[in-house]
């Protein structure tokens, strides 16, 4: 009993010192003032009757004026969870945009090399053409066997100012619709700047040579016409030069499709050859 009416005297005495409402709870009547003091002055503890609440209520009117003074309580902040391993996942994110940084800048610098490169060298393309052609022999006996005797006269062009070439390797295939009869290697050579150098392969000979219904069918076409489509493909092996630098090995093809007539039955055209890619 003595407790209770203690606690009460407490609340009281807060509630008016720090002018605080009163509870509407556990109070008759509201304690009085004496004289023109700011302060309330305590009351005996004779002059409050018993409380009507439970002793418990006291902790609760506490709590609301703690909570009218001081504000609402603040919540204990909440606890993250860290999942293990998901460190790694930024490590691998940098990584991977380094590289990718890495590679667009080399790609960046290559091509601003080259285009500078181009600027300077403003390289052309080598020019090929098949000047003169004689066919005097292409024969094709019973037994798959083709005699043949052709002359040529290519023209090799090189426009470049500043690119010399070096031919390392030549071969020269002669090919009567697809099926190949003759191979021949004109001697290596170093073409410099804008200069024109000829070439005069000759294919002569016999060489058993297979055709299919299709081929033989072409043979005899042509045989009525005088005039014999061969094609000459040439496998090269060339080094460019540009002052004291020369570039690796470059391995091109160049075809040269020839209507080529027989020896005084027409004129032979010039043809020009295409590079293949």
């Amino acid at each position: 009993m003595f407790g209770g009416r203690l606690s009460l005297l407490f609340v009281d005495y807060m509630t008016r010192f720090f002018q605080l409402p009163y509870p509407t709870v556990g109070y008759i009547t509201k304690p009085q003032t004496q004289g023109t003091s700011s302060l309330p002055l305590i009351p005996s503890l004779t002059s409050f009757p018993t409380p009507a609440f439970p002793l418990s209520y006291s902790y609760s009117a506490m709590s609301q004026l703690n909570g009218a003074y001081y504000g609402p309580s603040i919540p204990p902040p909440k606890t993250s969870y860290h999942r293990p391993g998901r460190g790694g996942g930024c490590c691998c994110g940098c990584l991977f945009s380094l590289i990718f940084k890495l590679i667009l800048t080399v790609i960046i610098i290559v091509g601003i090399a080259g285009f500078v490169f181009w600027l300077i060298v403003r390289p052309n393309v080598v020019k090929f053409h098949v000047t003169d052609a004689t066919l005097t022999q292409f024969n094709y006996t019973a037994n798959n066997t083709l005699h043949y005797d052709l002359a040529l006269n290519i023209t090799v062009r090189n426009p470049n100012k500043r690119l010399g070439i070096y031919y390392d390797r030549i071969e020269a295939r002669a090919m009567f619709h697809d099926a190949r009869f003759d191979s021949q290697f004109p001697e290596p050579f170093y073409q410099g700047h804008k200069s024109t150098k000829v070439l005069n392969p000759v294919f002569k000979g016999q060489q058993v040579v297979p055709l299919n219904a299709e081929q033989s069918a072409e043979l005899k076409k042509e045989n009525a016409t005088g005039v014999y489509e061969i094609d000459v493909k040439m496998y090269l092996r060339v080094r460019f030069k540009l002052g004291v630098l020369k570039t690796k090995t470059l391995k091109p093809k160049v075809s040269c499709d020839l209507r080529v007539p027989f020896k005084g039955s027409a004129a032979f055209e010039t043809t020009k050859c295409h590079w293949d890619r």
